[in-house]
């Protein structure tokens, strides 16, 4: 059955004590306990993990795992993304990965690079960068860089090959700019958030981010998250974030430690444990179908 329903009944379980001592995802920028709504009243719900037991990251890097998403409606976003934060004082935050956001695209539905970036705990309150010619984030216009708002191909089929594009933000330790990189086969940089945005503050990260994330209307349903089958599925069905490492505050690669877990809508989005293998290294899946309904 496609929600795997005795493997989702233990995985709930184990959730909800998890969730009674994790901090929840409140939106794709930002971060508390329960159900939220943005400046247009519309739901949105995460599923993922994330890490803030150094809290002096400079980084991160990972494998995403990427998917076609069908049924989203042209006001709804269905997206998965890594991302770092600054918890102290302002609460900066960068996020970067691959959605589904009709309304921004004239109706279509491809799956497209997008990042967003914000100087301010009120997250929908953030500035996004969608296409070349945004502000904020600068492009490097390296020869082979994607581009935000370009789209992605190609994508992983059901029960079929996987494709995926791996991504890390990291802090230059020269220009102390955080920068953008695709890492399939030779590293190269798609852009910059320079340090003067957050007014020379943000000099490192307390949280490193994991996760999918949906948005939508209150009077629709949601759209699917990843691929649009539950985590318990695995491989071939399920999405997956993959590969997962943090930078430390020296730039150097280390293995997370002290991974939380965030399931908002644990009936509707499910994550299964973060887990090793010789594989996938450090992973998770998640995900879930459309149709959740608050």
């Amino acid at each position: 059955m496609a929600f795997c329903k005795q493997k989702v009944a233990l995985l709930l379980l184990c959730l909800s004590v998890l969730y009674n001592i994790c901090i929840g995802g409140r939106s794709f920028v930002e971060f508390e306990g329960g159900k939220t709504e943005d400046k247009e009243g519309r739901y949105d719900e995460n599923a993922g993990y994330f890490c803030s037991w150094s809290r002096k990251y400079h980084g991160t890097r990972a494998r995403i795992n990427v998917w076609g998403i069908q049924n989203v409606s042209p006001s709804s976003e269905s997206a998965v993304f890594i991302a770092v934060m600054n918890e102290n004082g302002p609460g900066h935050m960068m996020l970067a990965g691959f959605h589904v956001y009709p309304r921004l695209y004239s109706g279509n539905t491809d799956l497209r690079l997008f990042t967003a970036w914000t100087d301010r705990t009120t997250g929908h309150n953030g500035k996004a960068c969608y296409s070349p010619d945004c502000k904020g984030f600068v492009l490097s216009h390296e020869h082979g860089a994607p581009v935000p708002g370009g789209t992605v191909e190609p994508l992983s089929t059901f029960d079929g090959e996987d494709h995926f594009i791996t991504l890390s933000i990291k802090k230059d330790e020269k220009t102390q700019d955080w920068s953008l990189y695709r890492h399939d086969g030779n590293a190269v940089l798609i852009g910059w958030w320079p340090k003067s945005l957050f007014n020379n503050t943000f000099d490192m990260a307390t949280r490193v981010i994991w996760q999918g994330g949906v948005l939508y209307p209150k009077n629709e349903t949601s759209p699917p998250m990843g691929s649009s089958h539950a985590a318990c599925e695995g491989e071939h069905k399920a999405a997956y974030i993959s590969h997962i490492k943090v930078f430390d505050q020296y730039g150097k690669t280390m293995e997370p430690y002290k991974v939380q877990g965030v399931a908002d809508k644990k009936d509707c989005f499910t994550i299964d444990e973060f887990k090793y293998s010789r594989e996938h290294r450090n992973h998770f899946y998640y995900g879930g179908p459309a149709g959740c309904i608050n």
